[in-house]
Formats: C-alpha cells, structure tokens, sequence
C-alpha cells in the first residue's frame, strides 16, 4: 500500500493526486510482471535493503507504455521496537543519461567497425605494395650481384663501385619498406 508518494512521482505517474493509502499494483498494474513487487515483498520480510542502478522499468504513462530506467534504493522502514512497518522507495530516473550513453556508445562502436575495416583495407593495402616495392628491388640486387660475379673481370673499378652502391642503396630501400610495414602494422 502507498502511504507517501510526492507531487513530482504522482505527476510522473500520471495517476493523480489520489494514490495514498492504495496498493500498489491497483495504481500501478503494470508493473506486476516485473522484478518490483518481488524486490519491495523481500526487502520487507527480511529487513535486507536492495539498491540498484539503471534498472529497466515499463510504465503505462497516458495512454501508451514508456520504458524508463532509475536508479533505485528500497529501504526497509523500522519501527522503534525495530519491526518492520514498509519499505521506503527512492527512484532516480536516469533514462535521458542512459540513453544518451548508449547513443554514444552505438556511436563508438560504429566507428569502431569503420576503423576496423579500414584498417583491414590499409593491411591489404601494405602487403600489395610491399611486395609490389620489394620485387623489384630483389630484382635489382640479384642483377647487380650477377653481373659483378659473372662481368667483374668486364668493369673498370669505377663501374663495380657504381654496382656496389646500386646493392646498398637497393639494400637500404629494402630496409625501410619493410621498416614501414611493421610501423604501419602498430
């Protein structure tokens, strides 16, 4: 039965200014089929009191069924000779803050996909051009080091320098393409 029940959750209710001294499930029918009238019978019976946060509730608010969410603390209320005589309900509805975060979190996680995909397009993307860059540097290394074992007789030093240094600077480009790979895979 509802003893006290303030302006702001008759008006939220939509019920009236009549709902003192009726039960519960007669102002609120429809809250029968959900956790409330189980939590307010236990906390009662055994004095245990029962908080939780953003706890899923269907109300029947003009006409139409809303869900909203609170936050909600039921309190046993003891008598001096410590007995107890009801439960103390508070219910903070945080349903805008709910649903904000969870727009923001539809959002994360949305974006999450698309980094995702991209990411998976940049790794096909690294491993096309690295192997379409290295090839040819391969190729150029094993040319030079052909001629300069097989036409080394054939160079004048000045040429081999030339072979040599083409090698390094193939060797370098090699290092850093494959540098680039592992950055890009961080």
């Amino acid at each position: 039965v509802i003893t006290l029940a303030n302006d702001l959750i008759k008006e939220f209710w939509g019920k009236g200014n009549k709902v003192e001294g009726e039960p519960l499930l007669k102002v609120l029918p429809e809250l029968k089929d959900q956790p409330f009238p189980a939590i307010l019978d236990k906390v009662y019976t055994t004095g245990i009191p029962f908080y939780d946060n953003e706890i899923l509730t269907r109300l029947q608010h003009k006409d139409k069924m809303e869900e909203h969410y609170f936050n909600v603390v039921y309190q046993p209320d003891h008598e001096a000779d410590g007995t107890i005589s009801g439960v103390i309900t508070i219910a903070y509805d945080v349903t805008e803050m709910v649903l904000a975060r969870k727009k923001i979190e539809d959002a994360v996680a949305e974006r999450t996909l698309e980094i995702s995909a991209a990411n998976k397009e940049l790794e096909a993307f690294n491993y096309v051009s690295s192997h379409d860059l290295q090839e040819p540097l391969r190729k150029i290394r094993t040319i030079a080091g052909r001629i300069l074992e097989k036409e080394n007789q054939n160079l004048s030093d000045s040429g081999k320098n030339y072979f040599h240094r083409m090698q390094n600077a193939a060797e370098r480009m090699q290092t850093l393409i494959q540098d680039l790979l592992v950055f890009s895979r961080l």
